[in-house]
């Protein structure tokens, strides 16, 4: 009798507990509710409920060409009522889809914390109980809001040519250059005529166009000439060594003079913000020092949608490890690293791209078309998130 008498008792507490923090947390919602719409309504009766006159709120705010975050500066309670009555006044208001989300994170006795999605980016809120309710505290902060995308997709164009597009960009790496060698697998006419004309694959004309150096396998002046005059809201981004051979039967075209991008070959990083990708270039030394001493190679980190992608261009790690350590690439948050296959040949490989570029996928190219089944095996066994661009057109997406 005493055992059902204790079970009842356990059973009537745990639902009393239960129905309590459900309570609370509605009523959270409604205050976080309460203070997402006085700034989306210019309600400042919403915005008066939901927050306490001690308001501490503080952001920051990205910038758009270096990617950092800065301070934005304090509001008040009464700023917050300002601001409120202000998109009342100017009719400024959210628009009609503008997100709206509320989650409570964690309910203690007398405090709770919630995170709250609205146009402007994120807020981490710290309420505490007033009367029968909650009240904002405290509010920290960040915007822009990150958009959803539909992922990044990634075309395999020819030899070390790649095409990664978003949805509302598309850069293109090393992709127009013509028949070379036999070990070097590049693009059709056709292919590079759908490229230039954003007929390519339900891709876009390439917003910006990266070369990494001037060999065949990677660059031709004619087809980059041709790309300048039907494009001439998109950029080339090249070192003077690529420049000058572009420069060369462009007849005085000074209107196209503009489109090309110059990267000083030394020790400084070169930044190129276009159509919101954010281009990074810097000196990345040539394989084979002792042949190439005087080719110019550019290695690019490319941010397009929040996704960072690393391309070395023709490098090695003799020459290349020097100048990721100074580069710290391994706190850049790469996402995808596109690198020649030979870098990914051996233990020592391994441990370098685990060192130094950390990154979350990797796509090998440059593999020449009579690379074994063996070989191919053994990379997929090295790196589980590897991608071998093989095939002609061949496309990945990264969600």
């Amino acid at each position: 009798m005493l055992n059902k008498l204790f079970f009842a008792f356990l059973l009537s507490t745990c639902y009393a507990l239960s129905y309590g923090q459900e309570s609370d947390i509605k009523k959270i919602e409604e205050t976080c509710t309460n203070y997402i719409e006085g700034f989306y309504e210019g309600d400042s009766t919403k915005i008066i409920s939901s927050i306490k006159p001690t308001l501490y709120k503080f952001g920051y705010w990205k910038n758009k060409n270096s990617d950092s975050y800065i301070g934005d500066g304090h509001m008040t309670f009464q700023q917050a009522i300002d601001y409120s009555k202000n998109v009342l006044l100017k009719k400024q208001f959210a628009k009609p889809d503008a997100p709206k989300k509320v989650e409570v994170l964690d309910i203690s006795n007398h405090i709770a914390a919630a995170k709250i999605t609205a146009w402007w980016g994120i807020d981490y809120v710290l309420l505490s109980r007033h009367n029968n309710g909650w009240l904002i505290e405290e509010v920290l902060w960040e915007g822009p809001l990150e958009k959803e995308t539909n992922g990044l997709t990634i075309s395999y164009i020819g030899n070390m040519g790649v095409l990664i597009a978003s949805d509302s960009n598309a850069v293109l790496i090393d992709g127009f250059h013509k028949n070379y060698k036999p070990d070097y697998a590049y693009p059709s006419e056709s292919t590079v005529q759908k490229l230039i004309d954003g007929d390519y694959k339900n891709f876009k004309t390439p917003d910006i166009a990266l070369v990494t150096h001037h060999h065949k396998d990677h660059f031709d002046a004619d087809y980059y000439q041709k790309f300048m005059r039907e494009n001439p809201n998109s950029l080339v981004v090249a070192s003077q060594q690529v420049n000058d051979l572009i420069r060369k039967n462009l007849d005085n075209e000074a209107n196209l003079s503009s489109i090309l991008k110059q990267v000083p070959y030394n020790d400084e990083e070169y930044s190129l913000n276009h159509k919101g990708v954010n281009i990074k270039a810097f000196k990345c030394p040539h394989v084979n020092p002792l042949r190439h001493s005087s080719v110019q190679n550019l290695a690019y980190l490319i941010s397009i949608d929040n996704y960072s992608i690393l391309h070395l261009g023709d490098s090695n790690w003799d020459v290349a490890k020097s100048v990721l350590e100074n580069k710290k690439i391994s706190d850049k948050s790469i996402d995808i690293a596109i690198l020649p296959y030979w870098m990914l040949l051996d233990k020592s490989s391994t441990e370098n791209v685990a060192n130094l570029l950390v990154p979350k996928r990797i796509i090998a190219t440059h593999i020449p078309p009579g690379f074994s089944d063996e070989a191919y095996e053994n990379l997929q066994k090295m790196y589980p998130n590897i991608t071998l661009f093989t095939k002609l057109n061949e496309q990945i997406a990264y969600k």
